[in-house]
């Protein structure tokens, strides 16, 4: 498999407008503070970010990422990497209800009759 960056990213680096995939990174290059990272494991595609979470200190301290599909724990070594990527398209025109049952299967009053009726009561 081909080697990808991957990026150490904190919890003020997230935007939750953006999407992202996750890794452990595999090797480093560099010194800190300007040390790269590579993976060659495949990338895990989370989805938008939604929030951060933190608890314990010292040596039983640890944090979490919360995605739209997945969870990240983050690791005890500090190899949780991440990198963004753009997000899917949802494509076409999105059909309504309206759209798809026909006039004969409607019964009844329509939306807004229902609702002045309800005023009334």
């Amino acid at each position: 498999m081909p080697e990808t960056e991957v990026f150490r990213l904190d919890t003020k680096d997230f935007d939750a407008n953006k999407c992202y995939e996750f890794a452990l990174y595999t090797r480093t290059t560099g010194r800190w503070p300007d040390e790269k990272y590579y993976t060659t494991n495949p990338m895990k595609y989370l989805g938008k970010w939604i929030s951060s979470e933190e608890w314990g200190w010292g040596d039983n301290h640890g944090g979490a990422e919360t995605f739209e599909k997945h969870r990240i724990v983050l690791d005890y070594a500090g190899k949780s990497c991440f990198r963004e990527v753009p997000c899917p398209q949802t494509g076409g025109k999105r059909k309504t209800r309206r759209n798809r049952k026909s006039k004969k299967s409607r019964k009844g009053k329509s939306r807004k009759n229902r609702r002045k009726s309800n005023r009334r009561r």
